[in-house]
């Protein structure tokens, strides 16, 4: 039948979470964000604040010329739109190419331009 098993767990090792229809039932009706550490809430509002500067920035600027923000200037935007300092090393990384490997679901760099680009 449609309704499943509430004693049926979730195995989210397994779980494709790209393919998640329901985040309030991904299963047994477990929504997604469960077992969701500090860790996990931190990166997924990262994730949603890098995403919005990149489409804001875009559309506030409205210049071909001025496509997205340059990498190295993240930082001064990130801190210009949510006031909110931004440090590398609050996610452990070193050099920005590997802050934006942390969020290469949310975030690309365009190998030419070296401007920021959202991947949605």
């Amino acid at each position: 039948g449609e309704e499943e098993s509430q004693d049926e767990k979730v195995d989210f090792d397994k779980l494709d979470v790209f393919s998640v229809e329901d985040i309030l039932n991904v299963g047994a009706g477990e929504p997604l964000f469960s077992n969701f550490g500090f860790e996990d809430w931190t990166m997924m509002s990262l994730r949603f604040e890098m995403h919005l500067l990149a489409h804001a920035f875009k559309r506030d600027v409205n210049d071909q010329d001025r496509m997205g923000i340059h990498v190295e200037h993240l930082g001064f935007y990130y801190n210009k739109y949510f006031k909110k300092s931004f440090t590398l090393k609050a996610f452990s990384a070193e050099k920005i190419n590997d802050f934006i490997d942390l969020i290469k679901d949310t975030l690309s760099v365009n190998a030419t331009t070296k401007f920021l680009e959202p991947v949605l």
